[in-house]
């Protein structure tokens, strides 16, 4: 419960502006008049004020503030007057500078945040420091605590209440066996932690202390001097208890011999005020394409006629000639308005009428992009094969907001994070690959630390060199590093070492596990050359490949299919249309040209 009070009639922005403006002035700052405003509005609030008293006096009023105030005093009001996602960026930025073994805020933010707050403090992180937080955290921490911290601030946890009893009564049984063993690093015992749901953990944890008789924050006391499993010990009870968490926190802080100013300031000024209900909708597209409502239901009633000419047959051609035409946000107006016209959903409608390669296509493509890779990566986990690519295809060729997107559409459909299906069915190397992969949320903007590329390229060519494939520092550069920066690492190692190291990850071209490594890199720093080949391959093989084919040609038609196009041409010296000419037929062939852009389609 929040415990900051905001006075019924709050004074407008600039009149807080100019009473913080003549609280500077004179002999001696008035700090009384400064906690009177700051102490008194909620984070909306102080932004709002912030802004007017920049506009008005021309100076940041933070930087007015450090320069009017010192101590513990300046330290509490800074970070109280920061917009909470902010403050926390700050928080955590300097919690991997001056990472310790005991230094729990990086958990603390992870743990007790929701995953929108999480996320919007990981935007905040990229703005101000131009680096994500997950390769920071990476960066700064090794060992176990690495292999805990860097999935947890990763997660994006699904948020609903929903619970599987046994799914509990088994994950409560394992870290049973893995804390009876000391094995307290065991990567189940991690997988469980940092991505279910609190809801799930709850459950589990419930049936832990029923099952074997105590409660597993007890289990987790067995040696007091071990500070990972303290850290352990305390994410368990923030996950569940979070109010238990930070009081103990707070008494400790307050009790102990001398307060502990730090631990006190940032729990009082990030729990004082419960972070507003920021409702996550997707900003529109600056393109946008405007779509009247008249047209739109006319466009409706055609389809609706096309698909219930059951008697004589279904239009494809002119089922193709409207949802081919048609890019993500036209569609989801289509089917929105066809279900409020006709009562029905229009891909149950789809499905009843269309079959085999076709259906599927077209199935796809009417979904939104962030459903389409939903469905296709949950298709992924069930059917998890090493040679299954599908689920590095999303993490790494969707922009972070694409994939945050792709992530929320999961929780929405498959009630559970994307995170906790990938780690729950793969395992071993393919788990600590594709796990990091799709929680990355990367940097991406075009800022390049040379030196860095240098060192990393070097680290990179050491453990090729020596087969640790598999190596920590290996897969933290390539899940956490923006693609900028891996461009630049890929080029320092192609330039020191004399080739490019997609090159030397083909020691050994029956290792299932090297070669989606090496797929990962390609489709990193040139997205074009990956699908070119994956087309290539599907097309040119004994038999086509519909699923891969059909997958490229839905997912990319809207994003860069023009380019993976040109390549192709440059590649095969052949267009791309005529061989999916050659070896597809029917509706199916004329609804991928048209979404190829064929102009007979």
């Amino acid at each position: 419960m929040a415990t900051l009070q905001v006075p019924a009639c709050v004074p407008s922005p600039a009149e807080d502006a100019e009473q913080l403006k003549k609280a500077f002035e004179g002999w001696g700052t008035n700090e009384g008049l400064i906690i009177s405003i700051l102490a008194h509005r909620n984070a909306d609030q102080r932004r709002q004020i912030q802004q007017t008293y920049t506009e008005t006096y021309g100076e940041d009023l933070l930087k007015a503030l450090d320069k009017e105030l010192s101590s513990n005093f300046e330290r509490a009001l800074l970070l109280w007057t920061l917009h909470p996602s902010e403050r926390d960026a700050v928080l955590a930025n300097e919690a991997t500078k001056r990472f310790t073994s005991s230094n729990w805020v990086l958990m603390e933010i992870a743990c007790s945040r929701s995953s929108h707050e999480l996320h919007l403090v990981k935007q905040a992180y990229h703005a101000k420091f131009k680096k994500s937080l997950e390769e920071d955290v990476a960066f700064h921490t090794s060992g176990d605590f690495r292999k805990l911290l860097v999935p947890l601030v990763s997660a994006f946890r699904y948020e609903g209440d929903e619970v599987n009893v046994t799914v509990a009564k088994r994950e409560a049984k394992l870290l049973h066996e893995k804390i009876k063993d000391k094995r307290y690093n065991d990567e189940e015992l991690i997988r469980i932690i940092s991505t279910r749901s609190k809801a799930q953990l709850n459950a589990t944890f419930n049936q832990y202390n029923n099952e074997f008789g105590n409660a597993i924050t007890k289990d987790l006391k067995a040696d007091k001097d071990d500070e990972f499993l303290k850290l352990l010990r305390a994410t368990a009870k923030l996950l569940t208890y979070p109010e238990k968490y930070f009081e103990k926190l707070l008494r400790l802080c307050i009790n102990k011999l001398g307060t502990d100013e730090g631990a006190l300031t940032r729990v009082v000024t990030t729990r004082a005020e419960k972070a507003p209900h920021v409702q996550n909708k997707c900003a529109e597209l600056k393109s946008r394409v405007a779509v009247s409502k008249d047209f739109l239901t006319s466009r409706v009633r055609v389809f609706h006629v096309a698909h219930h000419q059951i008697r004589w047959g279904t239009n494809e051609a002119l089922i193709i000639s409207i949802l081919a035409h048609r890019n993500a946000d036209q569609r989801r107006l289509i089917q929105q308005t066809y279900a409020e016209t006709y009562g029905e959903d229009l891909l149950k409608s789809l499905d009843k009428e269309l079959s085999s390669d076709f259906e599927r296509a077209v199935m796809l493509w009417t979904l939104h992009p962030s459903e389409r890779d939903a469905v296709l990566a949950n298709e992924a986990t069930k059917r998890f094969t090493s040679s299954n690519w599908v689920l590095m295809e999303i993490a790494c060729s969707r922009s972070s907001y694409e994939l945050l997107q792709v992530k929320q559409a999961y929780h929405a459909k498959f009630k559970k994070s994307l995170e906790e299906n990938v780690a729950f069915h793969a395992s071993g190397d393919f788990r600590k690959l594709l796990v990091p992969l799709v929680s990355a949320f990367r940097y991406e903007g075009d800022e390049v630390n040379v030196t860095v590329a240098k060192r990393e390229a070097k680290i990179l060519h050491e453990k090729i060199k020596d087969k640790h494939y598999n190596d920590e520092e290996l897969i933290r550069i390539f899940t956490t590093r923006s693609k900028a920066q891996l461009n630049a690492t890929f080029n320092q190692y192609n330039n020191e070492f004399g080739n490019a190291i997609t090159k030397d990850l083909k020691a050994d071209q029956d290792d299932e596990f090297l070669k989606l490594l090496r797929a990962t890199a390609k489709l990193l720093t040139f997205p074009e050359k990956y699908f070119e080949k994956l087309l290539r391959l599907c097309i040119n093989k004994l038999g086509t490949d519909e699923g891969a084919l059909t997958r490229v040609i839905t997912t990319r038609a809207e994003v860069d299919l023009h380019r993976i196009k040109e390549e192709y041409q440059r590649r095969n010296s052949v267009p791309l249309d005529r061989a999916i000419e050659k070896d597809t037929s029917g509706d199916y062939e004329k609804f991928l040209l048209a979404l190829l852009g064929h102009g007979d389609c």
